[in-house]
């Protein structure tokens, strides 16, 4: 049973021990469920899929009542089926705990039938007062959580089964009990009539399995009040409850803010938006496919926009070719749509800006984003300041991969200035800017304001995204590499683990963010002298990036770089040459010429012809470097500069006294 808790006294707050992320997405997750339409095979669909799942020490039982409920589903109650102890109540409370959108996509037709007569039932009877209790058991930490919320909100995220009869509840509550370090709860819940809109049924007649009429059924996502909690006997507490519509104000605001930015246009397009915002990729390409091929009388505008979803699924996974093919049709078939939707064209333009910054074509993305703002400034056009904030994020972002850092950090601020207007303050929109800004202040050498600007990100995040969304491969990333800034090497080391972890299995096989959490773990392992170690690594980033990214990427060029360096220690110089070499290459072809990444290039190849004897090739390099260095005032211009002047100067020694013994 999914449980979540709030105390009273963060109710007004926006703190991680709030109600959190899985309440807000699985509350939208139903609301689009009950809006789908189903067709005649989605019960053979169901089944199909059930088969798939299911396993059974009998072999064959499982497979049985998957025919019968395939046979005879309509001839007894949607509740019936749920509490009959079929395969339905465990898969389908499975599914809603753990945000399983394949599952609940294909339960869907159930889910809706078992709400609908929920509520058929609750408008029908005669409202009365009563009292329902459930008994199950529970971790210590868990009930520690309910225990020292007195006054604060529960919420069931489920079907809630509960029984009039506190004694069948007791005793169910005893027979849970497998661990002796689990605790034994037994809920007694009161319930006032026309409190809260939830739905709930005392199920007689068919609706119950073996004809009893205690049983008392709510509807998900069940918000309660804990009243008190006392001691029962040793192990076994007592906690009062009582049915309300009380909700965390910071949390509506969020969860109305999502519903809005998801609205419009079929369920199916809805849920589609929501997976892409969940960061569950993997599921979403099948529930678009489907309705794109369903739809071939409804328009250019639903093939617009369910390509554009299939573009950013495509972008997401890593997938960039396919994603620029997604987002051309998508802006074909829109610009060829009557009336044309100018916002959606800027959307789109904004999209494939994207795309190409990720490809190093900086002035192409720069291209695309202008013509987006050109829509998304007009105020006849686009009424929505969060799409313009987003347009100034992403005009940000290449101007920081092109290394004009301050340029970066006035947009970035541009687009948090107008968030701070429109949205709550635990939105996920703040993360990404945090992020961007911190990126921008790592890359500029302030890594203490980097850090608190990660750590923000990292806040928010946690409050509203899963724990488990491909995002946070790059929030632990860069979380990683604030602390290897300050020297906290083995921190930094966890939080690229973690980003790594989660990349494994969010993000598809050899996505390019996995590949930046290897290459920044192997720069760790590098730093503590353990260069067997970093080369093992440095070369798993190649081999991801040479898969995915085309060959002229900025971030194959660092990686290069990097292996580089590993080869010098090792001394082997010839070969350090060959990949500072293509390094330079494609960091020539994409970055300005005051980038200090270029600068970076040049002192490494400085000091590889400097050990190989060539010093004449090395003082050329050298200047370079430090040509550019001079040119930025910032910690890290001024670090590189300096390490440059002192190799600078070795160089010139060395050539004073060489022509000295000549």
């Amino acid at each position: 049973m999914s449980i979540s808790t709030l105390a009273s006294k963060d109710i007004f707050t926006s703190d991680l021990d709030q109600l959190d992320q899985s309440f807000m997405y699985s509350q939208l997750i139903k609301e689009i469920v009950l809006e789908l339409d189903y067709d005649a095979k989605a019960k053979a669909d169901l089944g199909n899929y059930c088969r798939r799942r299911q396993t059974s020490d009998g072999g064959g039982t499982v497979s049985s009542l998957i025919d019968k409920f395939e046979q005879d589903y309509e001839c007894h109650s949607p509740i019936w089926w749920y509490t009959c102890g079929s395969f339905l109540f465990g898969m389908l409370n499975q599914a809603l705990r753990t945000q399983d959108t394949e599952a609940l996509v294909k339960m869907g037709f159930v889910i809706r039938d078992i709400h609908r007569k929920i509520k058929e039932l609750h408008n029908n009877a005669t409202p009365r007062q009563l009292t329902v209790y459930r008994g199950q058991s529970m971790s210590a930490d868990e009930f520690t959580k309910i225990r020292n919320n007195k006054d604060g909100l529960i919420s069931f995220n489920n079907f809630l089964s509960t029984s009039i009869d506190r004694d069948v509840a007791y005793m169910f509550a005893e027979s849970t009990l497998q661990n002796p370090q689990m605790m034994l709860l037994l809920f007694q819940i009161e319930i006032e009539p026309m409190v809260s809109r939830i739905p709930f049924a005392e199920l007689k007649g068919d609706d119950c399995v073996f004809g009893s009429e205690n049983e008392v059924l709510f509807s998900m996502h069940t918000i309660f009040r804990i009243r008190e909690v006392t001691q029962i006997k040793e192990g076994f507490w007592n906690v009062e409850l009582k049915l309300t519509s009380d909700n965390d104000r910071d949390l509506a605001h969020l969860t109305e803010q999502l519903r809005k930015e998801i609205k419009g246009g079929m369920a199916s397009y809805r849920l589609g938006h929501l997976l892409i915002k969940m960061g569950k990729f993997k599921q979403t390409e099948e529930v678009l496919l489907k309705l794109i091929n369903s739809v071939p009388n409804r328009g250019r505008t639903y093939i617009s926009s369910t390509t554009h979803q299939l573009g950013a699924i495509n972008r997401e996974n890593g997938n960039f070719q396919a994603a620029l093919m997604f987002y051309y049709i998508a802006l074909t078939t829109g610009l060829n749509s009557i009336p044309i939707d100018f916002r959606s064209i800027a959307i789109t333009c904004n999209d494939i800006g994207l795309i190409h910054r990720e490809l190093g074509n900086y002035l192409r993305a720069l291209a695309y984003y202008q013509k987006a703002l050109e829509y998304l400034e007009d105020p006849a056009i686009n009424s929505d300041r969060l799409e313009l904030a987003t347009a100034y994020n992403n005009v940000g972002q290449v101007f920081q991969s092109m290394g004009a850092h301050s340029t970066a950090l006035g947009f970035f601020r541009r687009t948090l200035a107008i968030e701070k207007e429109i949205l709550p303050p635990n939105h996920p929109a703040f993360a990404t800017v945090h992020n961007n800004i911190g990126t921008v202040h790592s890359l500029m050498g302030n890594h203490s304001l980097a850090l608190q600007s990660y750590r923000e990100t990292c806040r928010i995040e946690g409050r509203s995204l899963p724990t488990d969304h491909g995002t946070l491969v790059v929030t632990y990333n860069n979380l990683g590499e604030a602390h290897r800034s300050n020297g906290d090497y083995e921190v930094a080391l966890q939080y690229y683990q973690k980003a790594i972890d989660i990349g494994e299995r969010s993000l598809p096989e050899n996505h390019p963010s996995i590949a930046a959490a290897y290459c920044n773990k192997a720069i760790v392992y590098f730093m503590k002298q353990d260069h067997w170690t970093a080369k093992k690594f440095f070369e798993k980033a190649r081999e991801i990036l040479e898969q995915t990214v085309p060959p002229d990427s900025p971030d194959l060029a660092i990686v290069y770089v990097h292996i580089g360096q590993v080869h010098v220690v090792n001394t082997d110089y010839f070969a350090a040459l060959q990949f500072f070499r293509k390094a330079l290459r494609i960091q020539k072809s994409c970055l300005l010429p005051n980038d200090l990444n270029l600068a970076r290039t040049y002192a490494c190849m400085a000091e590889a012809f400097y050990l190989l004897g060539n010093h004449l090739s090395a003082v050329k390099y050298i200047r370079l470097a430090i040509d550019i260095a001079r040119q930025e005032n910032t910690p890290a211009a001024k670090q590189l500069l300096e390490q440059s002047l002192e190799q600078s100067t070795s160089l010139f020694f060395v050539l004073i006294c060489n022509s000295g013994t000549q």
